[in-house]
């Protein structure tokens, strides 16, 4: 209460800036429906620039790991999708209105909004052919979640491949989401072992 009434006209005009608030009116009721959330400020700016360009993958954020061998790939495609539903961002559209404004649609968790791939690779360098088309993959924000998953197969090895978009994602986010995934894996590795296992992972109180 105390940093607003310090800054007032800083929020007013914040508000009025992003068509929230009316200087001839209280409040100022949305066009778009209660269920659309509005961009942030950063999301707008990456929204925008998707637009101009036509779709870029310049904000792609890869990450690449080799798949020990005892570790069971079916537990972690599960953890992964758990990663999905705990975080609303991720399974989240980008949707224009009626006057150029972007909003978001998230999509339902009890629904699987994830295809991971899994591909059978026979050499390094139709591998590395593969995992760059997935990295240099230019995202429609409107039609598709803001995250791709592939397995790659190989005869010695397997990889696994995560790129996801910056509008839902930064540098900040890659330890949150490891430590995710650690959690969730040996959650569903005790759990497959008959083992009376926890997840370690509080509930989340906000949203990105």
């Amino acid at each position: 209460q105390d940093f607003i009434k310090n800054n007032k006209k800083q929020v007013i005009s914040c508000l009025i800036s992003n068509k929230l608030y009316s200087p001839n009116h209280n409040t100022k009721i949305l066009k778009n429906s209660a269920n659309n959330n509005l961009l942030s400020f950063a999301q707008e700016r990456l929204w925008f620039i998707e637009k101009y360009e036509g779709g870029t993958n310049s904000y792609n954020i890869p990450m690449i790991f080799r798949v020990p061998r005892d570790i069971n790939d079916k537990l972690l495609e599960a953890s992964i999708k758990a990663i999905v539903s705990r975080h609303e961002i991720l399974r989240t559209l980008i949707k224009e209105d009626s006057e150029g404004g972007g909003y978001q649609i998230i999509l339902d968790d009890n629904i699987n909004v994830l295809d991971i791939k899994r591909i059978f690779i026979t050499d390094k360098e139709e591998l590395d052919k593969a995992m760059m088309h997935e990295i240099n993959h230019v995202y429609e924000l409107s039609k598709e979640i803001p995250i791709k998953v592939c397995f790659y197969t190989t005869p010695e090895d397997t990889y696994l491949s995560i790129v996801i978009h910056h509008i839902a994602f930064d540098g900040w986010s890659v330890d949150i989401f490891v430590k995710e995934l650690r959690e969730y894996y040996e959650y569903y590795l005790k759990q497959s072992r008959g083992i009376k296992a926890m997840l370690n992972l509080p509930k989340l109180s906000v949203q990105y």
